[in-house]
């Protein structure tokens, strides 16, 4: 159980992820854009890494906290401690 000042902290901290994580989406697009040979390519040419399976797994992040913040805004009665 957790007291509403806490809840509501949390529940901030939930949806100020989204924002950054879109910005790192776009970030990582920019890089495949200057970094590769061309789209087709998704192997950065500066770093080595696959960026086309880190915006996969920045999408999953943002699934994952969506589906997080519906489920704490759906059971906050049983969340919070009144």
């Amino acid at each position: 159980m957790l007291t509403k000042r806490y809840y509501n902290i949390i529940l901030a901290i939930i949806i100020l992820i989204i924002p950054i994580v879109f910005y790192m989406i776009i970030s990582t697009m920019l890089s495949i854009k200057n970094e590769t040979n061309g789209i087709e390519t998704c192997i950065s040419s500066v770093t080595g890494k696959n960026l086309c399976s880190q915006i996969n797994q920045l999408k999953v992040t943002i699934y994952i906290d969506m589906i997080v913040m519906i489920f704490c805004l759906a059971l906050r009665n049983f969340i919070v401690k009144k």
